[in-house]
């Protein structure tokens, strides 16, 4: 490695993290969500997989109590596992579902499916999907599914929290809790994604944080330079180390309160355990300045600093994102659903028609490069 490369390894460690703490917390010690009246451990969980029961069961006697069985990019065939778990540990766990729906009618529909399906009287956490907005009607389900006793606590996930952080304090009452993509790359000169100042009045409104893409989909892009790739490409041990990193880096940040990692075996679930109980240290520090090197032509921060950008009114963040589904966590069913949302027209665009992209990326993303990939994958 050269002496250049170090210099920018540290710099780069310098900029995009935030200090060491001196005392790190616990990841198995419950935290307060917010005003929820909630208490949460650091480490979450997203039970995936054939072992889905059996990892819950071993989860909560290993110390975590969260557990987000939300099946938006996974089918319900996950369910019957958490159904199963729920019958020994009901009441010694925090549960969270959620869906995409929007009205009234539906989210109340769909919080009693569930409800059904899991074979519990309430969810802990109801989370409203990536909502475009948080509609009056949306939040009169909210209150009636709580005065109820469907949900204890409603949370918001967003991939865009800059736009929705205002609506969510203005909805404070009862919006309890807000799900943002949050690990070490989105970290942003020291503050979070350029919104340290929106964080800081979230959690003064007494509004629970839960982070999202806290692996940064295992760390696994595919690149279309060819030598970047023989020349970045990691071997499975250095990416196993980088992931532990990643984990530690998430659990160390007192600005989030829990973290669901999806996890799809035993071997997952302790190897993650592992990891949390050591502290976050100097060379995690220095390795995931190397990972920061190594990801940032391809990994979107979901900054939104390129919104409306594109001469041909590309969502280019969220087409990253689509992506980030098929090529990091293997999800290529989850990517074409999100793509084929999109208005026809601009399905239809292709970038290498264009004569030149006007889009760019503060983080110097290969904007481009991605898009077209994204278009050749998705569409």
């Amino acid at each position: 490695m050269s002496e250049t490369l170090t210099r920018r390894e540290w710099l780069a460690a310098s900029l995009s993290l935030p200090a060491i703490a001196a005392e790190p917390r616990a990841w198995n010690r419950p935290v307060p969500l917010g005003r929820t009246g909630l208490k949460v451990t650091p480490l979450a969980m997203t039970p995936v997989g054939a072992h889905g029961a059996g990892l819950m069961l071993r989860a909560v006697d290993l110390g975590i109590n969260y557990f987000n069985a939300f099946a938006l990019y996974y089918d319900e065939s996950e369910f019957p596992a958490v159904r199963a778990a729920l019958k020994t540990v009901r009441q010694r766990i925090v549960l969270g579902g959620g869906s995409g729906e929007t009205t009234q009618e539906g989210l109340l529909s769909e919080i009693d499916k569930k409800l059904r399906i899991l074979g519990t009287d309430y969810i802990d956490l109801w989370y409203l999907a990536a909502p475009e907005s948080i509609t009056d009607e949306m939040l009169e389900a909210m209150t009636i599914a709580k005065q109820t006793g469907r949900i204890r606590a409603c949370v918001v996930s967003t991939h865009k929290f800059a736009a929705m952080a205002p609506r969510v304090i203005e909805a404070r009452n009862t919006v309890d809790a807000l799900m943002v993509a949050c690990n070490f790359a989105t970290w942003d000169g020291g503050t979070w994604a350029g919104a340290s100042a929106d964080i800081a009045r979230v959690r003064q409104a007494g509004i629970g944080i839960v982070a999202m893409k806290a692996m940064l989909g295992g760390l696994k892009f595919v690149m279309e330079d060819r030598r970047a790739w023989a020349e970045s490409l990691t071997t499975e041990a250095k990416r196993q180390a980088a992931l532990a990193a990643a984990l530690r880096w998430i659990l160390q940040n007192d600005q989030v309160d829990t973290s669901p990692i999806t996890m799809t075996s035993l071997d997952h679930l302790e190897r993650n355990v592992k990891a949390a109980a050591m502290a976050f240290n100097e060379a995690d520090k220095k390795l995931l300045a190397v990972e920061l090197e190594r990801i940032s032509p391809y990994y979107c921060r979901m900054c939104q600093r390129c919104e409306a950008s594109c001469r041909n009114g590309l969502p280019v963040s969220d087409l990253q994102r689509f992506l980030l589904y098929a090529d990091g966590y293997g999800n290529l069913r989850a990517g074409r659903e999100g793509f084929s949302q999109l208005p026809a027209h601009l399905r239809a665009v292709r970038c290498e028609d264009c004569a030149g992209c006007t889009v760019r990326c503060p983080n110097g993303v290969r904007v481009r490069e991605r898009v077209m990939r994204a278009q050749a994958v998705l569409a």
